[in-house]
C-alpha cells in the first residue's frame, strides 16, 4: 500500500510546472546517469553536476521569491482594481493560486515523507534554507487563499447582500489577508467580517477550505521535522 502511495504522489508532484522543469534540467544534464556513490564519475563530471544543482537551488529559490510577489500582486488586482465583470481573469487567478497550493502541498508530502526517508533518501542543502523557502510559502499560500476569497464573492454577489462594484467599497483589504491567516493557523475565520462566505454550497469554497486544512497539517509536519534537524545551538551554560 505504501509503495501505491509514493508511486501517486510522484505521479501527482509531476503536474508541478515547478517539477517538470526541475526533471527537464536534471536529464539534459545527465544527472540520472552519473553515479557519485559508487565512484565510477570523475572529477569534471562531479564539479559540474555540483554546478548544475547549485543552479537548479537557485532557481528554486527565485521560482518561491517570484511567486511571493505573484500572489500578493493578484490579490491587489482582485482587490482595488476586478469587478463582476472580469470573470474570465478571476477564474484564472483563482485556479491558478489553488493549483500552486496544491503544488506546494504535494511537494512537502514528497520530500518531508517520502523522499528523505528510507534507502534511497535524497539529501535537502540545508535545513535553514529548507525552512526559510517553507515560511515564504505559507506568505504565498495566505494571500493565494486571500484571491480565493475575493473570488469567491466576486463571482457570487449574493453570498454578500450589500452592493458594491469592487470589494474595496465595502471590505478592508487586510480582511481578506486576516482571514486566510486565522484559516491557515487556527482554522477559523470567526473573529472577521467573511464568516458568510465559507459555506458548504459554494465549491470553490469547499475546495479552497480542504486546501487550507491539508496545507495547515503538512506545514506542520514540515515544520516540526526541520526544525528537529537544525545543527545545534553553542551553549554559554550547560
Amino acid at each position: 500500500m505504501k509503495k501505491y502511495i509514493i508511486v501517486l504522489i510522484k505521479v501527482l508532484s509531476y503536474l508541478s510546472i515547478l517539477e517538470i522543469i526541475i526533471q527537464y534540467v536534471k536529464w539534459k544534464y545527465k544527472y540520472y546517469e552519473i553515479n557519485v556513490e559508487n565512484g565510477s564519475a570523475t572529477l569534471n563530471e562531479i564539479k559540474e553536476l555540483k554546478e548544475r544543482m547549485e543552479q537548479i537551488y537557485y532557481f528554486i529559490e527565485w521560482w518561491v521569491a517570484g511567486h511571493n510577489i505573484l500572489a500578493i500582486v493578484a490579490s491587489l488586482l482582485l482587490f482595488y482594481f476586478f469587478d463582476a465583470s472580469y470573470t474570465i481573469p478571476i477564474y484564472i487567478i483563482v485556479f491558478y493560486g489553488l493549483s500552486r497550493v496544491f503544488e506546494i502541498i504535494i511537494k512537502q508530502i514528497r520530500v518531508i515523507l517520502f523522499d528523505t526517508i528510507g534507502v534511497k533518501a535524497i539529501a535537502i542543502k540545508s535545513a535553514r534554507r529548507s525552512i526559510i523557502l517553507l515560511i515564504h510559502n505559507i506568505i504565498e499560500m495566505i494571500f493565494w487563499f486571500s484571491s480565493s476569497f475575493m473570488g469567491i464573492i466576486l463571482l457570487n454577489k449574493e453570498i454578500v447582500n450589500e452592493g458594491f462594484n469592487k470589494l474595496a467599497d465595502i471590505y478592508s483589504y487586510w480582511d481578506f489577508v486576516w482571514c486566510s491567516t486565522l484559516q491557515m493557523t487556527v482554522f477559523s475565520s470567526g473573529c472577521t467580517k467573511l464568516q458568510e462566505i465559507i459555506r458548504p454550497d459554494n465549491w470553490m469554497s469547499i475546495i479552497t477550505q480542504i486546501e487550507i486544512l491539508i496545507g495547515f497539517i503538512i506545514i506542520v509536519i514540515s515544520l516540526a521535522r526541520l526544525f528537529g534537524i537544525l545543527p545545534n545551538v553553542k551553549q554559554m551554560e550547560k
